[in-house]
């Protein structure tokens, strides 16, 4: 409501919008998950105060060397309406890869617990041998068929550079009798272990790139077998000739003169989230460089995210990565005058995008996708 108290015969302006909140009291439900930098007994209530605890939030979700702690709060409800009274059932949480939501094997743990209206989940996990990458803390709970019937998760960033790629995992890889054992030839392998970079971790990525400098041919199979079989431990196989398709897709729509698709921004990105559900191709816009803007509705819990790709010119079909709003992409507030820098001047650092002139929609397109 807004009125002008200077004179109170005008009417005020009034607003009404209805809000729903999606909360189904007969599904069981998990919280946002809070990363907290501490927490301790409530001595003294305060805004911080969370079920007789303090909590001292994490402003970033970004873990450096220095902290071997990840700690973190949550709710669960409506347990006993699903499980029923005095019913017990698991509560796991753990890591997984951001990139390809790998689970880290020596990062899970689980919680057996009571039915309530409301649970709470406090835990703390040991990060010391956390590779440095980005990563998805998990928590799920399961019923007593071990079947998950809710599921949440949050991002976070770990810088960790003295913990390398853990090679006592490919030590005891045996390749006899996979499909792996089937390649044999180290150009086909130098180029499948490129090709995983956009589904693989950090930590893989360096190793598979720096593996394929050498002609260990063993040691390629066994970390590719490896790499697969932490993705989809019953059918490695499988996993690996569906991703192959996507590849296949990308070098044939992406390729460079100089570039495999997969090299490229635009199959990188493709690899990693899939297609997008809304793609805008301008390519002969007045005062712009080409230039496409990818929507997806969902990646894993994020909603509504956008890619902005460009290139100077169409003869290369090598569309770089301007601006995302997506968890771990570049970000550029400043993309439109990438995109019309050809006739706008990009040095004024106070201009976050060029003045309305005829023809511009990119800030159309990229509000509002079709």
């Amino acid at each position: 409501e807004i009125a002008d108290v200077n004179n109170p015969e005008v009417p005020a302006f009034k607003t009404i919008e209805t809000i729903l909140l999606d909360y189904n009291t007969t599904e069981v439900q998990i919280s946002a998950i809070q990363l907290v930098e501490n927490f301790e007994l409530t001595q003294n209530e305060s805004v911080l105060t969370k079920n007789g605890y303090d909590l001292i939030p994490l402003v970033y979700a970004f873990y450096p060397e220095s902290v071997n702690q990840l700690r973190f709060y949550s709710e669960i409800y409506n347990t006993q309406i699903v499980f029923g009274e005095e019913s017990k059932y698991l509560a796991n949480y753990y890591i997984e890869s951001y990139e390809g939501m790998s689970k880290m094997k020596d990062f899970f743990s689980r919680k057996r617990m009571d039915s309530k209206p409301v649970n709470i989940l406090l835990n703390a996990i040991d990060i010391t041998q956390l590779p440095s990458g980005n990563y998805n803390l998990v928590v799920e709970i399961r019923n007593q068929n071990n079947e998950v019937v809710a599921l949440n998760k949050v991002f976070f960033q770990r810088s960790n550079p003295k913990v390398q790629y853990n090679l006592s995992d490919l030590a005891s890889v045996n390749v006899g009798n996979t499909f792996v054992n089937r390649i044999v030839q180290i150009d086909t392998l130098r180029d499948y272990l490129h090709c995983i970079a956009p589904v693989a971790s950090e930590n893989e990525r360096d190793y598979a790139y720096n593996l394929s400098k050498t002609s260990d041919i063993a040691t390629m199979q066994r970390f590719f077998y490896n790499f697969w079989q932490k993705r989809s431990y019953d059918d490695p196989e499988t996993a690996w000739q569906n991703y192959l398709q996507e590849v296949r897709k990308v070098n044939v729509a992406y390729k460079t003169p100089v570039k495999r698709g997969y090299n490229t921004d635009r199959g990188r990105v493709y690899l990693k989230y899939g297609p997008p559900n809304n793609l805008v191709e301008v390519y002969s816009e007045p005062g712009a460089y080409p230039y496409e803007i990818w929507h997806y509705y969902t990646l894993g819990n994020q909603r509504n995210k956008r890619f902005v790709f460009a290139t100077k010119d169409m003869v290369t079909n090598d569309f770089a990565l301007i601006h995302s709003d997506a968890i771990g992409e570049l970000s550029n507030y400043r993309w439109q005058l990438d995109i019309y820098k050809r006739t706008w001047d990009p040095n004024n650092i106070d201009q976050a995008g060029p003045e309305d002139a005829f023809g511009n929609r990119a800030y159309d397109f990229y509000k509002n996708p079709r």
